[in-house]
């Protein structure tokens, strides 16, 4: 939850994910939902990630579970322990594909299924309830509902091109012909996908 006693104008939230379709389609999801509420920050690894969280004190951390430099799970072990972090009573939403979820016990934590059907429905409300930000996720326009849209399909796509990622470096053989022409084909789609949504949204960020 939103800690008790902060009156900043805008909540904080970091979105720390190696996946750029996926950083980047949360973000934006985040910032149409709750608009000027929010200040959204992205990192790509998580030792910057982690000074992120120092330098800003945030609201709420949107953690991947894998990671370069310190995977999501180390993370969470990290701020269990760190006496500063535990102190500010840290919120987490913690996100993953291939099922590596954290096994320390985090209190603040919410973990939640990137390849579930719902998710970004999940992420949104989630979301709404830690940050405590009232009546924002409304009836949808059909903007909003084709915007989701785009944004399911990066995201799902995206995790598909992960673990097809994650089978192909298992073992490189000729095998793994398929996974790789099957990966730059999901490649494409995410940014057609990518390209139609800023398309909607950028005109849509001059009106607000």
């Amino acid at each position: 939850m939103a800690r008790v006693g902060d009156h900043k104008k805008e909540k904080i939230v970091i979105i720390i994910d190696d996946d750029y379709s996926i950083r980047e389609t949360l973000k934006q999801s985040l910032i149409l939902h709750f608009k000027d509420q929010v200040k959204v920050y992205t990192s790509n690894n998580g030792v910057e990630g982690l000074g992120l969280i120092f330098v800003l004190n945030p609201d709420l951390v949107i953690l991947d579970s894998t990671l370069p430099k310190y995977a999501g799970a180390e993370l969470i072990d990290f701020l269990s322990s760190n006496k500063r972090l535990k102190k500010n009573n840290l919120s987490v939403i913690f996100t993953h594909a291939d099922g590596a979820i954290p096994t320390t016990d985090y209190d603040n934590c919410v973990i939640l299924d990137k390849l579930e059907k719902n998710f970004l429905k999940s992420f949104l409300q989630k979301s709404e309830h830690i940050l405590e930000i009232k009546n924002r996720i409304a009836k949808k326009s059909k903007f909003a509902r084709l915007v989701d849209y785009f944004i399911r399909n990066i995201i799902q796509y995206s995790n598909r091109c992960d673990l097809l990622m994650l089978d192909i470096n298992k073992k490189r053989s000729l095998v793994n012909i398929p996974r790789y022409l099957l990966w730059v084909l999901d490649q494409i789609v995410i940014s057609f996908n990518l390209m139609f949504l800023y398309l909607l949204i950028l005109p849509k960020k001059r009106l607000i």
